[in-house]
Formats: C-alpha cells, structure tokens, sequence
C-alpha cells in the first residue's frame, strides 16, 4: 500500500472489502497508514464490523475519513464520525 499510495501525490483511498478479497485489512495496519502515509486519507470499509471501525476511528487522525462500503451500516458508521 505504502508504495501505491507513494506513486501519486492524489489523495488515496483504502477498500476493506473481505467478502471480494478475501482477507480483513487488521485496524493496526489501518491506523499505520492513517498516521504514516500522507496521502492515505479515507478508508471504505465494508468488512461489517462497526464496532472495529468505531475502534479505528476512535484512533485514527482527525483528517481521516470513513465511508461505508455497505448501504445498511451507512447510519451506524454516521454515527461514529464515519462520512457522509
């Protein structure tokens, strides 16, 4: 990811899609490139966990956002400072 989001200078976007990829992205990981990479700036997050993801935010630096990859946790995720 670190080399990915190294090849531009457009802010990134990071997908958790489990159920497409077929692994979770670990939150320690997630928060490393929130606090590292610069341009990692927003995380889509469909792995169906809100209380992991209330955890990331919790965490996260303030300019990081997160979007809901699922239309159902789009309510929950609002409520934890997810965007909109």
């Amino acid at each position: 990811m670190r080399a990915v989001a190294g090849a531009t200078t457009l802010p990134v976007v990071v997908y958790d899609i489990p159920v497409r990829t077929g692994r979770k992205i670990a939150t320690p990981v997630l928060l490393r490139l929130a606090r590292e990479v610069s341009n990692v700036v927003a995380l889509k997050d469909a792995a169906g966990n809100p209380a992991e993801s209330a955890v990331l935010m919790s965490q996260a630096p303030a300019h990081f956002e997160l979007y809901s990859g699922d239309d159902n946790l789009t309510l929950p995720f609002l409520s934890i400072g997810g965007a909109a």
